[in-house]
């Protein structure tokens, strides 16, 4: 809300500079402010017609959440592809199966945020094989989550179910998107 005091003359008026000119404001306590980027200046006027400093209040309303991420491989190790639908997809699916006793993929998780920008992708993942154990990652980012596990041939079929989240720098978390990826034995 915006107030102001004169203890001489008493405030006249206040006025606001939205779009480049003084408008006066005889409901100048409150304003809504639709989503996007907002640059705002008050001033305030009293009845000798003096003008008081400007004051200036710059912000950002983001109420939209960033876009689901999507999955894409970049580079598969010692695997020999079965079926991919995940090349710039969601909710999508791969199989692979191993060429070699030991075996990897590099991914790429792209989302955007045309507000306040993407702040982080994360990643939940657990493979159903060791489902008990603790080696999962919990909505953390993602490169934190991609070294947890050594993968090797005897391990197979093993399914990873991975979700992904994107959040921006407003707090604003999107839907989640599923990868499932399976491993299968030569």
């Amino acid at each position: 809300s915006t107030t102001a005091s004169d203890t001489t003359s008493k405030v006249s008026q206040i006025q606001n500079n939205k779009s480049g000119s003084w408008q006066t404001d005889s409901s100048a306590s409150s304003y809504t402010l639709n989503e996007g980027k907002h640059n705002y200046s008050f001033r305030a006027i009293d009845n000798a017609g003096n003008v008081s400093n400007t004051c200036s209040i710059n912000g950002l309303v983001d109420w939209t959440p960033p876009t689901v991420p999507y999955c894409k491989v970049l580079k598969s190790t010692g695997l020999t592809v079965i079926s991919n639908t995940c090349n710039g997809k969601r909710n999508c699916s791969i199989s692979y199966r191993a060429t070699g006793t030991r075996w990897g993929t590099d991914f790429e998780e792209k989302s955007t945020d045309s507000l306040s920008e993407l702040k982080v992708i994360q990643q939940y993942w657990r493979p159903s094989k060791f489902a008990d154990s603790s080696n999962t990652c919990n909505w953390k980012p993602i490169d934190t989550c991609s070294n947890g596990w050594s993968h090797y041939t005897w391990d197979m079929p093993v399914t990873f179910d991975n979700r992904y989240r994107a959040i921006d720098n407003a707090g604003n978390t999107s839907a989640e998107a599923l990868c499932t990826i399976t491993y299968y034995a030569p």
